[in-house]
């Protein structure tokens, strides 16, 4: 992912000014985490599905997981329906197999397989990579195909982890859902390893990409990959280029719904992080008068609610905490007018029906 955007590996691997993981991630380590321990036991001790592990397992990385209390319930539902689903011991050769291998030139490739199957099938030996995914996004069998992702695991798996398997296929096992998507029946070794030389020389060309790109010319590179895997921690800090104040208002007034849609996503975000700030503020402050309305954060119980909703979006575009004379309509043109503020609204809320209802239309 990172060597899809030489900006993000600038930022987050060079420069290290912002953190190469963010919430989501965070959330999606934990998930990997206790699946690996409770599975290896398992495999250890011979049982197949033990939900007094699964809880033991579970509360333990929850102490140090630094997760939000009310993703609490969710993660737990979730992997207590991993443990009911239960798993065959027995065929499990490898989880959280990390590799680190040099395939020419001096091009490096990590990675981490988070499960490895083996067994036989009418006399021929059969190898499945199953990644583990905890994302809204439930892939299609041909997604599953197609990600760069999986067939870089199988074509390090074939070609240099484990070669002379018979069979191979690669599946996403979605933890949201307790759901796992094959790419489909496994397919002769020969088959799959036509897919190899294309990865290999794909592979050389990011190398060389990365090393000769002068690290002042790193520019964002927008596009699906921004928001998969929990989003770009770039992107999600509010500091990415491609994602200004300009350039979204000019994403939000496009004709592709898509590209609308993510620039909503990217609207989101930077009010989230706004309003965390805010709220982080008026704690420290009393609440102030605007046009005869009070701004802030009023507590009821152990909750803070905002008193008005859109003042974030006016605070974010440059507007000074300390300016209390701020009108609505100066807030409406300070967020780019009220068509482009009921615009945001409208794509928000497509945004936000279409991931309830598990589509993948808008799942990037």
């Amino acid at each position: 992912m990172t060597g899809k955007c030489l900006y993000r590996y600038l930022v987050t691997r060079i420069l290290q000014t912002i953190p190469s993981e963010n919430y989501w991630m965070r959330v999606g380590s934990f998930v990997h985490e206790v699946l690996h321990e409770y599975v290896k036991s398992g495999m250890e001790e011979g049982w197949s599905a033990d939900a007094g592990t699964m809880e033991e397992v579970f509360e333990k990385h929850w102490q140090s997981a630094r997760l939000k209390e009310e993703d609490y319930p969710d993660l737990r539902e979730c992997m207590w329906a991993f443990a009911e689903r239960g798993f065959d011991p027995e065929t499990i050769a490898n989880v959280e197999h990390a590799f680190q291998t040099d395939i020419g030139d001096g091009v490096i490739v990590a990675g981490r397989l988070d499960r490895v199957n083996v067994y036989k099938q009418d006399g021929l030996q059969v190898m499945e990579i199953i990644d583990y995914k905890h994302t809204g996004k439930i892939w299609s069998t041909e997604e599953v195909r197609r990600d760069l992702q999986l067939r870089i695991y199988r074509y390090m798996a074939m070609r240099h982890l484990w070669p002379g398997f018979d069979l191979v296929r690669v599946g996403v096992f979605h933890t949201r859902y307790n759901f796992l998507r094959w790419e489909g029946d496994p397919v002769p070794e020969l088959e799959a390893a036509k897919d190899n030389d294309s990865i290999e020389k794909m592979l050389h060309r990011q190398w060389d990409r990365l090393i000769k790109t002068p690290t002042k010319d790193c520019v964002p590179e927008p596009g699906e990959h921004c928001w998969q895997y929990g989003g770009c921690p770039v992107l999600e800090a509010g500091k990415c280029p491609a994602y200004e104040d300009g350039k979204l208002e000019g994403g939000i007034e496009q004709e592709d719904i898509v590209s609308m849609v993510r620039a909503v996503r990217a609207w989101n975000l930077r009010v989230k992080t706004t309003r965390d700030r805010l709220k982080t503020m008026f704690q420290e402050r009393a609440p102030m008068d605007v046009d005869g309305k009070m701004v802030g954060y009023k507590e009821v119980g152990s909750t803070s609610y905002p008193i008005v909703s859109f003042y974030p979006l006016a605070i974010d575009r440059g507007l000074s905490l300390d300016h209390v004379s701020v009108t609505e309509t100066a807030v409406n043109k300070a967020c780019g007018g009220k068509r482009a503020r009921e615009k945001r609204d409208d794509l928000a809320e497509l945004d936000a029906m279409a991931q309830r209802t598990k589509s993948t239309r808008f799942e990037c």
